[in-house]
């Protein structure tokens, strides 16, 4: 059991595993205990984690601290109401949505490629320094502003269901699907956009009709105010 690296039991047996001074699975890399019903967990010892799973749980706190190897932590689905996890900068991917976040730091954890933070109370999130993002989920959160202007890499941006009056985007070439729908937005530059596929920008307060304000070019999908959606190609 010294070598055991995936672990993926009933919580009844998690308790003799790792009981202090318990070496059995010291090694463990994978940690896959969803749906267990878990209301606390202690990890502190497994230090070579480097995947943990605890989604659809009931944990309202978890210590992460010392597990600096992880490169993927996902604990969505929870009841967490915060976290650290500043120390985790080999994180890659980073699940924490359907909580009661108010606040995160993750401003330090450049390598994160996806970072899933929709439905939770966040009011600001600092991305500025994550220019690895390929796909970004805030949405549902009390969001008045955000920086994503350096995350030129992302793909999938989703923004919605915030309190945001501006946003800048100009700069995201490599986007491919954007919804910031359900703000309160007077007006957005969509700059060079020229590898966005999917718009949703309803229910916003855009000053000025879409198509008279930007270039959008090869978009197939907008979903604009309360039209379900236009297909378009070559629109400018």
């Amino acid at each position: 059991m010294s070598k055991l690296t995936w672990y993926y039991k009933e919580w009844k047996q998690w308790n003799d595993d790792v009981r202090p001074n318990n070496n059995v699975i010291t090694n463990l890399t994978i940690l896959y205990l969803a749906n267990k019903q878990l209301t606390q967990i202690d990890i502190s010892n497994l230090t070579n984690l480097t995947i943990i799973y605890l989604n659809f749980n009931k944990l309202t706190q978890i210590d992460v601290s010392n597990n600096i190897n992880l490169t993927e932590l996902s604990l969505a689905c929870n009841e967490l109401t915060q976290i650290d996890v500043s120390k985790l900068t080999n994180l890659t991917i980073l699940s924490l949505h359907n909580n009661e976040l108010t606040q995160i730091n993750v401003s330090n954890l450049t390598n994160l490629t996806y970072l899933y933070l929709y439905n939770n109370q966040l009011t600001q999130v600092d991305v500025s320094n994550l220019t690895n993002l390929i796909n970004l989920s805030i949405s549902n959160n009390q969001l008045i502003q955000i920086d994503v202007s350096k995350c030129t890499n992302l793909k999938y941006l989703n923004l919605s269901d915030n309190q945001l009056t501006q946003v800048d985007i100009s700069n995201l070439i490599n986007l491919q699907e954007l919804n910031i729908e359900n703000n309160q937005l007077t007006q957005i530059n969509f700059g060079n956009l020229t590898n966005l596929r999917e718009l949703s920008i309803r229910n916003n307060q855009l000053i000025q009709p879409l198509y008279y304000s930007y270039k959008i070019y090869d978009v197939n999908i907008i979903t604009y105010n309360n039209y379900r959606c236009y297909i378009i190609t070559d629109f400018i």
